[in-house]
């Protein structure tokens, strides 16, 4: 019998544990409504692949820095609509030869539900508008625009207790402007 020796096994391929998420929170900023996703640390991971997923469809929201574990989302001030969105994370290696984990599991962030402005009341170049608590608001974004349904930018965010805000900044007499406050 002919018999040729085994060839070296191949060491099994290295792949790095699907990280979890330990917390997920949504934020006033001055950028709008920001999502602070914190990862557990996986050993081996260089750093963190964090994907949002909205009405079904998932898009790579960004990457912690390396060596860091928490993942600031601001892209999450343009979901305005939205009721929630889940966030997982991939862990990834500096070593070409581990593999990037699976997904981890998901959490989901839910968005409050936005107020309605109550009074606006126009005086010279300000503007003061007033609305009604959402208690389960954390804090509200306002933003005004000059279209009705478009060109919306932030203008003030404020604490969870605040019912009124006045807008000076780039106000010209004689033009129409809309508002829209978003929860938080």
């Amino acid at each position: 019998l002919d018999t040729e020796p085994n060839p070296t096994p191949t060491p099994a391929e290295k792949k790095l544990a699907a990280p979890t998420i330990k917390s997920v929170k949504a934020s006033a900023a001055k950028a709008g409504v920001v999502v602070k996703v914190i990862v557990n640390a996986v050993e081996g991971a260089d750093h963190y692949d964090i994907y949002r997923t909205v009405n079904g469809k998932t898009v790579l929201a960004g990457s912690t820095a390396s060596g860091k574990l928490v993942f600031k989302d601001k892209k999450a001030a343009s979901l305005k609509g939205i009721k929630r969105a889940s966030y997982r994370a991939v862990a990834v290696s500096k070593d070409a030869n581990v593999k990037a984990s699976d997904n981890g599991a998901a959490k989901t962030v839910k968005f409050t539900a936005n107020v309605k402005i109550k009074k606006a009341a126009a005086s010279g170049k300000s503007v003061k508008l007033s609305w009604k608590r959402n208690k389960k608001a954390t804090g509200y974004v306002i933003y005004r625009s000059t279209k009705k349904n478009s060109g919306y930018r932030k203008v003030a965010t404020t604490r969870k207790n605040t019912t009124s805000v006045t807008n000076k900044k780039g106000l010209k007499a004689g033009k129409t402007y809309y508002y829209k406050i978003a929860t938080i």
